[in-house]
């Protein structure tokens, strides 16, 4: 924990599903600063980031220089003790909004500012793209230096009402098969 003694946890809506997302990302914050007695919380999401332009100021400057919400996130990531990280699957993959998040992010992966610290990373599926999309984020965020993690893939909000109403348990943890 930091400093002031506060658990103070980011969440990261990577999706502009936003009725399903503020659900699954809002109710796992909430249960996360729930079981602390002083927690801080802040949530991104509908961010401002433009695409990379390959200018590489960043390994120079430690920051990006585009005027947009991505330092924003990086200094909040920075105050974080947990990360919670949420993105919805198109195409077989995690969407264009968050792959372009994270690679605005992706000059940290040469300094691992993040070790020691946990996320909890959420991939919402019809389940095609399911298991690259899970093994994907596990990967870059090890290379951030989140050496604490949990991967969850959850269906859709459909597929997840209709299962619980016949009982079924559909959410699934994801284990590296081998290391990085």
């Amino acid at each position: 924990m930091n400093s002031d003694d506060k658990l103070n946890i980011v969440g990261i809506d990577g999706s502009y599903h936003k009725k399903e997302s503020d659900f699954i990302l809002y109710e796992m914050v909430r249960k996360i600063s729930g079981s602390f007695t002083e927690s801080s919380t802040k949530i991104y999401s509908m961010c401002d980031i433009q695409f990379c332009r390959g200018c590489k100021k960043c390994f120079k400057n430690e920051r990006c220089d585009l005027d947009d919400d991505i330092n924003s996130i990086s200094e909040s990531l920075n105050q974080a003790d947990i990360l919670v990280f949420y993105t919805s699957v198109y195409a077989d993959f995690i969407n264009g909004y968050s792959k372009n998040m994270l690679d605005r992010l992706s000059y940290l992966t040469h300094i691992m500012p993040f070790v020691g610290k946990y996320c909890i990373l959420i991939v919402s599926t019809y389940i095609s793209g399911e298991d690259d999309s899970m093994c994907y984020l596990y990967r870059y965020f090890s290379l951030l230096g989140f050496n604490k993690q949990i991967v969850i893939s959850l269906p859709k909000l459909e597929f997840l009402a209709a299962s619980a109403s016949l009982g079924i348990v559909v959410a699934r943890v994801y284990r590296p098969q081998v290391p990085l």
